[in-house]
């Protein structure tokens, strides 16, 4: 952002979290070429989760984007998110399909249908080392997650993209593992939607 530096960012999203609080919590990982206690100092202050040195391997993204999202007291698959945090954004997901509801559902469960097929494949390129079928993989889930709002998948999708335009494949399964676990959580939460009739708050 122009004129804002990384520890403004951070708090001016904190500020905005703690005034929402039925919002889920971004994790923030710094990236800075500095070290030391005041670094460290510097970032807790800002909000920030964690920091990372440049320059910055995918493998070391990956491994702390992992224990951000699964601390080590939890078990996968991760437990259900909370009612008020679903794993997509709903305003998102209600533009691409002009507010009707039940076709939000079957837009997610087809999109899950689809992002299963995608993994399975993903981890088939990864064995066969085959990068280039990958990246296109990763590429296509990155922009039909995006579509249906489903931020942290498009996300890691990204990540799994970029890991093997930059050949560091040794990121890849641990990417891949993270992936799984945000789909479980996102077909937790729409069965939950499904089950109770209680479709998407507002």
């Amino acid at each position: 952002m122009p004129n804002v530096d990384g520890y403004q960012l951070s708090r001016l999203v904190r500020s905005y979290e703690a005034g929402n609080p039925h919002r889920p919590r971004i994790p923030i990982i710094a990236c800075t070429a500095n070290s030391g206690e005041a670094e460290q100092e510097a970032t807790a202050a800002a909000g920030m989760d964690g920091y990372l040195l440049k320059p910055l391997a995918l493998s070391e993204l990956a491994e702390m984007l992992e224990s951000k999202l699964y601390p080590p007291s939890a078990e996968r698959p991760a437990p259900p998110l909370p009612a008020h945090a679903p794993p997509v954004n709903l305003a998102t997901l209600s533009l691409s399909c002009e507010g009707n509801r039940k076709l939000e559902n079957r837009l997610l469960t087809e999109f899950l249908l689809n992002a299963r097929h995608d993994i399975a494949r993903m981890r088939a390129a990864i064995a066969s080392g085959n990068l280039q079928h990958l990246r296109a993989i990763s590429d296509g889930l990155r922009d039909s997650a995006a579509i249906v709002g489903a931020g942290l998948i498009s996300t890691m999708a990204a990540l799994m993209a970029q890991a093997t335009r930059e050949g560091q494949m040794d990121s890849a399964p641990r990417l891949l593992l993270l992936l799984e676990g945000c789909c479980r959580e996102l077909e937790q939460w729409l069965t939950q939607r499904e089950e109770s009739g209680s479709l998407s708050p507002g």
